[in-house]
């Protein structure tokens, strides 16, 4: 059985750092989410690739799942914002949403150029602070005390 969680967060945006300060605002965890799975990586590059829109059909066959999960895939993908979608009679045609993909990407290229640390430490000391172990939250911390062992009375 799998449990689904149906409360789930909206993932947050990453913060921008001293160095980085445009990053922080192009990254977008929905897009890498999306584009991280090697099926829908597929559907993507073919997509890309055809140069025209395509339906859910034409596009099966380059993955081995079935009608129904291709169809999920591009859905993600569309929310995504990595895809275009258009509905013509029963059909849905979907194509790269090229218009807002290019010029992010694009941006997340000169934003990385931008990034000049010489000693990464500006970049790191946010990661470093948040990984820093620390007592669990909503517990106050306290020192432990030994407990001496009490001997029984035997009767």
């Amino acid at each position: 059985m799998t449990q689904v969680r149906k409360n789930k967060a909206a993932p947050s945006r990453p913060r921008a750092s001293r160095c980085c300060p445009n990053l922080g605002d192009l990254l977008d965890p929905r897009l890498f989410r999306a584009l991280a799975d090697a099926n829908r990586l597929s559907l993507f590059m073919r997509l890309a690739a055809c140069g025209k829109p395509c339906t859910v059909g034409e596009l099966n066959s380059c993955c081995p799942v079935d009608l129904s999960v291709v169809s999920r895939h591009l859905a993600i993908l569309r929310e995504a914002e990595a895809l275009e979608s258009t509905k013509r009679g029963k059909e849905v045609y979907y194509r790269v949403n090229f218009e807002r993909l290019v010029p992010l990407m694009r941006g997340i290229a000169g934003a990385l150029e931008s990034c000049q640390c010489d000693t990464n430490s500006c970049c790191f000391s946010a990661i470093e602070s948040a990984a820093a172990p620390g007592p669990p939250a909503g517990r106050p911390t306290r020192p432990r005390t030994r407990t001496t062992s009490r001997k029984r009375k035997s009767s």
